[in-house]
């Protein structure tokens, strides 16, 4: 046995019997005993991100309940569900309002985007709260709330996306490749994803509302890469046909259909069938 996992066994053996310690003096203590229940969270996060609990549990860590949670939701996890519900958990304890926790999710997304458009390799995503590239992470973020209203999250992140939009019209030259008009789409998508996980029909027409005026914007840039990807992020084929009719004009109908080639998605494909026959149907090139 090496030295290396000698030491880690040892330091199991000493966490184990600290967590048996703390489950005892939960068992003993009142069910609204806050201290013992977050000192009880902070040694499983500690544990989990294997970091020193005294860095936790001293006596100031629960007096800074904004850092102290963005701090759990920055630390590298290969699973996100277990960090998020740790989060959760904490949250709870902490008696941090759902509003804060509204403003901390809309920060964080925000942040996470524009870190994810840097794309630099040495930026390791699971120091994320959330994986850009997993729709499924970011549910599992937001289910931080406990009110659960995902639309409080969906307009905030609609206004932030607006905002960008005006820094990219206040440029002095305006390029397609700026990254102002990525995390506009991005912003919008995430938006979308809130508004769908609430059933909020009014946020989700108030984001195709305002992916009609981007598509516009785009076609004018040729930008018809983001045009495809706010079109696939959103996956509102049947209100989206416009997109289909402003590839199809200006011949970049092949570069969504390439796009989608290797993607297996029943809803796209029967959208675009049933474009093509009712507006192109002797368009054998297409067919």
């Amino acid at each position: 046995m090496s030295i290396t996992s000698a030491n880690d066994e040892q330091t199991n053996t000493v966490d184990d019997q600290k967590q048996k310690l703390i489950d005892r003096l939960s068992s003993r203590t009142l069910n609204d005993d806050r201290l013992i229940s977050i000192i009880n969270t902070l040694f499983k996060i500690s544990r989990l991100f294997r970091i020193d609990s005294s860095s936790l549990l001293n006596s100031n860590a629960h007096n800074d309940e904004w850092n102290l949670l963005k701090r759990i939701l920055s630390y590298p996890s290969s699973s996100f569900p277990t960090k998020i519900k740790l989060a959760e958990y904490l949250a709870k304890q902490l008696r941090i309002s759902n509003q804060q926790l509204v403003e901390l999710i809309v920060d964080q997304t925000d942040k996470t985007l524009e870190r994810c458009q840097k794309n630099d390799p040495t930026d390791d995503y699971h120091h994320w709260p959330f994986d850009p590239n997993n729709i499924e992470s970011y549910r599992q973020f937001i289910s931080l709330l406990y009110e659960k209203n995902y639309d409080a999250i969906g307009k905030q992140l609609v206004e932030k996306s607006q905002l960008y939009e005006d820094q990219f019209m206040e440029l002095d030259s305006q390029d397609v490749s700026s990254p102002l008009l990525r995390l506009r789409i991005e912003l919008l998508i995430y938006a979308h994803t809130c508004f769908i996980n609430s059933c909020h029909m009014e946020g989700i027409c108030l984001v195709l509302d305002h992916a009609r005026h981007i598509a516009i914007l785009l076609n004018d840039l040729n930008g018809y890469t983001l045009l495809i990807r706010l079109l696939m992020g959103l996956q509102q084929y049947s209100e989206m046909i416009y997109i289909f009719d402003i590839l199809f004009q200006s011949d970049h109908f092949d570069l969504l259909l390439s796009t989608i080639s290797h993607m297996h998605d029943e809803r796209l494909n029967t959208a675009l069938f049933d474009y093509i026959k009712r507006h192109h149907p002797n368009d054998e090139h297409t067919f």
